[in-house]
């Protein structure tokens, strides 16, 4: 599926398809749709991997988690300890380079890349539970509405990533 997606009007405007596909506004409008489609596909499969994440990845995942609670009980630190680790490490990497984690064949074209790259910032600021993108990037704000509903899911996902006995 090769829908390109531009939040950001500037880059709309540079390069020049607001005046050869219609206005800046409807553009910003289908990339959001299209947007947060890709955002469900990609956390359905993040949140439906637990279960095939290595036991021993699990379980030092969990021993984080532990330590990290530990000293912060009763702060969203353990969470953001766990999803620090693993969406910078292998989410946002597959997301951004899907060639090679050999879920494509050949590397992406620039506006394919592009999309990528507003995806994995989305799934990146969801692991760190934000629930609205950053101050610095106002033109991701039509994503707060994915972001607040994705946060909880991510919350549930490293509870039970987490969850596992010890050996």
């Amino acid at each position: 599926d090769k829908k390109h997606v531009e939040l950001d009007p500037e880059q709309i405007k540079q390069s020049g398809k607001s005046v050869r596909s219609g206005s800046t506004s409807r553009i910003l409008e289908v990339s959001v749709s299209h947007l947060s489609t890709y955002i469900q596909m990609a956390t359905e499969s993040i949140f439906g991997s637990v279960q095939k994440c290595p036991t021993i990845l699990r379980q030092a995942l969990k021993m984080l988690w532990q330590r990290v609670s530990a000293k912060f009980p009763h702060e969203d630190i353990p969470y953001i300890a766990v999803t620090g680790f693993i969406f910078l490490r292998f989410f946002v990497p597959a997301i951004l380079s899907p060639k090679l984690f050999a879920l494509r064949d050949e590397h992406a074209d620039q506006k394919t890349e592009r999309t990528l790259k507003l995806t994995a910032k989305i799934i990146q600021t969801m692991g760190n539970l934000q629930i609205q993108p950053d101050a610095k990037e106002q033109f991701m704000s039509p994503m707060a509405a994915v972001l607040q509903g994705g946060v909880p899911d991510i919350r549930t996902f490293v509870t039970h990533l987490v969850d596992i006995e010890d050996d």
